[in-house]
This record gives C-alpha cells, structure tokens and sequence, in this order.
C-alpha cells in the first residue's frame, strides 16, 4: 500500500490531514531571525516565510507529539541551497528541531546532511527532490551517507523508478502526486519557488558585446498566485546599463513558458504503476496551500489509493477511468485528461 504524505503548516492541520488519509506529513520550520537576515525567504528554504512554515517551536513540537499520538511521522523540508554565513542560523534551526520529536530531516543542500551527521541527529535524514538523483551511482553515494529516502524528480520515468527500487530495497523511495507540476528538473533550477518580482543583474558575453556591459534581467510574474514562479505566466527583458533602453536583439528569451490554463496538476493515475516499480509514497505538494485545498487533495489521493487496495486485480485501463472521474469529480474538471495537467503523461500513450 502506497503511503501517503501531505504537507501542514499549523497544529490544527494534524487530525484533520490524518483523518483525511495522510499517512505520513511534512512541514517547515523557519526562525524569525532569517526574515530580518535574508528579506528572501525563498531563496533560503523554497517556500518562504510564514505562510508556509512553522515559526514557533512551541507549537511545532506540540504538533509532532499530536501526530504521533495517531501513530503518523512528521518530516522537516530543508529545500534550500545554504551558503557558509547562512549556517549559524541553520545550526540554530536544528538545534531547536533536535529537541522536537521529529522523525526526519528532509535536505537537500550537502553541507547541512554533513552538518547533520556532524552534530550526530539520531533522525532520519531524506534526500530531497533538489538533489537531481537520476540513476545508480547517485543514489549510491547518497546512501553512504546513511540516508533513508530518496525523494525522486518529477522527471523520473517508471521504468527508472523500477530499476532503483529493485537495486536499492534498504532505501524507501518516494513520488509526487499531486499539486504544482514543473517540467524543469528541480535541482538544475534557481526559479523555484521565488516570489514577487525578481530583479537579477548580470554579464552579457554574447557576440560583440565585452563581459563589462552590463545588463539587468527583469522577471515578472503575478505574485498574487498560490502556485510557484515557474508555473505562472511571466515574461523577460533585458536593460542595458549604460543605455537604459530594452535589448532587442534576440540574445535574451524565456527558456522556459507554462501557463495552466484549468484543473489541478495530478499523477493520481500513475499510482496503479507506482505500484509496480516499488515506490513506497506519494507525496503532496502544497505548504502554501490553505489546509482545506489540502484536506481534499488528501481525500482524493486516499480514493485512488483506496480503489487499488480493494481491487488488487483491477487493470490498468479501469483504474484509470476510475481515477480520472474521481478527479473531475473532486476538482469539477469537464475536461479530457491531457499532458498539460499530467504529471505522468506516459499513462496516457500506454
């Protein structure tokens, strides 16, 4: 049975989330001396602020000893990429985390798992979907660290998922199922999860121009969203330092455009092949997200997993028009199901 782990950002999401079908849930925890030190959040943890992480200790330790109480682990993301002035506030984070109950530690940056290792946390510690983990040897050396989870990469294909699953069965690997899709590679990205407007400054080499022209590299985008940079409409544009004026010259362009135009991003139909390939749990995304949103995309994925349990013999092709009217149902999607919104879009060319 697959397990399924949501996200929470407050106490009173445990039972509600749990009662829902979570098995498993996961959050953030953030000091207020980093919303002093560094104005962005994002770019410290990937989800940023407030909004989506616990900021009292107090109330984060009540709420794992609440989780516990059903019998549900709780996770702490560390999703960031940290550099040597941000880990004196780091060391603090988990110093204050080392005396919660905590069962593990989700990292992606090296330096913090060493860091981990260091300070000698008997918590598990689970590789992050940032660390890009695509075949053997990568995996391999992460597990020389003792990790315990290998969070994989919206990119991962089943039939990769099936070979790791089979050469590493002392590792749990786990798959997104639902929420916030990116086509880009998680841990090749600096987009992820930034918000208001960006303002990036850098040097322009290309053609004529000498490496001292320098330009500044406008991102726009709708911060109003809930969803992440790189899932919203935005455009670029390039200004000459000394000039001022926009370069036009065909030098600067969005490498990457995605526009969900309706409906939830969702790979609740690749479960029937998660099954398959060993994978051990899915997880939700969305600590942004209002608890409601997040109670019934746990309901939802619980349903799909449900129809699996109780149908071991279901085919393919009848669970996924089950898993697909299921989803219209829960989103009021009118729509066929297309690549757009598909986290696995080989379910549908199968």
């Amino acid at each position: 049975m697959l397990k399924i782990t949501a996200p929470f950002k407050s106490k009173e999401d445990v039972i509600p989330l749990i009662e829902a079908g979570a098995d498993e849930l996961y959050c953030g925890y953030i000091l207020s001396e980093i919303s002093k030190e560094y104005a962005h959040l994002p770019v410290f943890e990937r989800k940023g602020g407030s909004t989506c992480n616990f900021t009292d200790i107090k109330e984060l330790k009540n709420a794992v000893t609440l989780a516990h109480s059903r019998n549900t682990p709780v996770f702490c993301a560390f999703n960031g990429m940290y550099v040597k002035a941000q880990y004196t506030l780091l060391r603090k984070m988990i110093r204050h985390l080392e005396q919660t109950d905590l069962d593990a530690y989700i990292v992606a940056d090296m330096g913090l798992l060493l860091t981990l290792k260091g300070m000698k946390t008997k918590k598990e510690i689970f590789v992050s979907s940032f660390v890009p983990l695509f075949n053997f040897e990568a995996v391999a050396f992460y597990r020389n660290f003792g990790v315990s989870r290998v969070i994989l990469d919206r990119q991962v294909s089943f039939e990769t998922m099936q070979v790791l699953c089979a050469d590493f069965p002392d590792l749990d690997f786990e798959a997104f199922v639902l929420h916030l899709l990116c086509v880009n590679i998680d841990g090749f990205c600096t987009f992820a999860h930034i918000g208001a407007t960006a303002r990036t400054p850098f040097s322009a080499a290309q053609g004529n121009r000498s490496q001292a022209d320098q330009c500044q590299l406008f991102t726009t985008f709708d911060y109003r969203s809930p969803g992440d940079a790189c899932c919203l409409r935005y455009s670029v544009e390039a200004i000459g330092a000394s000039s001022g004026e926009p370069v036009h010259n065909g030098e600067v362009s969005p490498t990457f455009f995605k526009h969900l135009v309706d409906g939830v991003e969702c790979g609740a139909c690749a479960m029937y092949d998660f099954m398959k390939t060993g994978i051990k749990s899915v997880k939700i995304v969305g600590r942004q997200m209002v608890v409601e949103e997040n109670i019934k995309s746990t309901k939802f994925i619980k349903a799909a997993a449900d129809i699996l349990e109780k149908n071991k013999q279901i085919n393919r092709q009848d669970y996924i028009e089950q898993v697909q009217t299921l989803y219209r149902e829960t989103y009021g999607y009118k729509k066929p199901c297309r690549g757009n919104n598909c986290y696995h879009p080989e379910v549908l060319i199968k």
